[in-house]
């Protein structure tokens, strides 16, 4: 098959067929359209009744995906700027409750460049860790090994068997065609105790709201907010609790990206104060606002939620 000419529409040539079970949890239950995609051919995100995310009822193919994902034009989301890169291992490394002299082992799947595990040991360190800090960085096209990043390909990661302490799944699921073979080794990797940080699109119901705004699709390929996070553990079957769910942190730089920088914080704000102090507040279930673009997860996994 030959290479696909544009990126923002898939054509029929390079779609596979319609799933006959949810792509995410592999229930056979039916699933609700909730947004269009593309046209023609018409391909839709479509939700499921049972774990609660959204995925396309077709994917794009393989030969298509090599070329979208090319390093030579392809770069994620939150790595095209230090700032927020920087921001989120801040983010990240508060959560790590490990002793400042312990090592730590910390695998960043779907990592790129390593730019997250890099501003992560450099956030831990000012935290005051002195322990050694091993990093396993999965990507499509590893960079060169050196220190303690250890680069290896997507192969290489089911090959994988000791346990980590923390597993960084930073604005990748999304991209994932084979997503419960990825997320179940993912979670085998996780030692007792283990850090699960996952940051995920959640932009259906920003398509449904504002008019011209469009998933980022064929890019992303699911849509996981509160509802599927929530049920996560149990989907998977795995022991563990919800540290923390909340919309994710902004992608964007004040300072090259001003007036979308503004736009995401204030559309972010209520689901922030929502997560944090109305539904602790007034125990309810669920989410009431749900326009934040983004979703983010932390799991203490292989402990008890008492």
């Amino acid at each position: 098959m030959s290479a696909p000419a544009r990126f923002d529409v898939v054509p029929e040539l390079h779609l596979l067929p319609a799933h006959a079970r949810c792509p995410l949890c592999g229930s056979d239950r039916p699933r609700t359209e909730v947004a269009l995609l593309q046209e023609d051919p018409r391909v839709a995100m479509s939700a499921c009744p049972d774990c609660r995310g959204m995925s396309a009822d077709r994917f794009p193919d393989d030969a298509f995906l090599r070329a979208l994902y090319d390093p030579a034009h392809y770069a994620s989301d939150l790595l095209q700027n230090a700032r927020p890169t920087e921001r989120c291992a801040r983010h990240v490394a508060s959560f790590v409750e490990a002793a400042a002299d312990c090592d730590l082992r910390i695998l960043d799947y779907g990592g790129s460049d390593g730019s997250l595990s890099q501003a992560l040991a450099e956030a831990l360190r000012r935290r005051g860790y002195r322990g050694r800090l091993e990093f396993t960085i999965v990507d499509f096209a590893p960079a060169k090994s050196h220190d303690e990043f250890h680069f290896i390909d997507v192969d290489a990661f089911y090959g994988l068997e000791d346990p980590f302490d923390v597993v960084l799944a930073s604005a990748v699921l999304e991209h994932l065609t084979e997503f419960p073979r990825t997320v179940q080794k993912l979670l085998s990797l996780a030692g007792p105790g283990a850090l699960f940080y996952a940051r995920t699109p959640y932009e259906v119901p920003l398509q449904r709201r504002f008019p011209g705004y469009r998933v980022r699709w064929p890019r992303h390929v699911h849509d996981l907010g509160p509802a599927f996070w929530d049920r996560f553990l149990a989907t998977f079957g795995v022991a563990g609790r919800l540290r923390r769910s909340a919309p994710s942190i902004v992608e964007s730089d004040w300072r090259q990206k001003p007036v979308r920088t503004a736009i995401a914080t204030a559309l972010k704000a209520p689901g922030h104060l929502e997560t944090a102090w109305l539904k602790p507040a007034l125990g309810y279930s669920g989410n009431a606002w749900h326009w934040v673009g983004g979703w983010e997860v932390v799991l203490q996994l292989g402990v008890s939620d008492g």
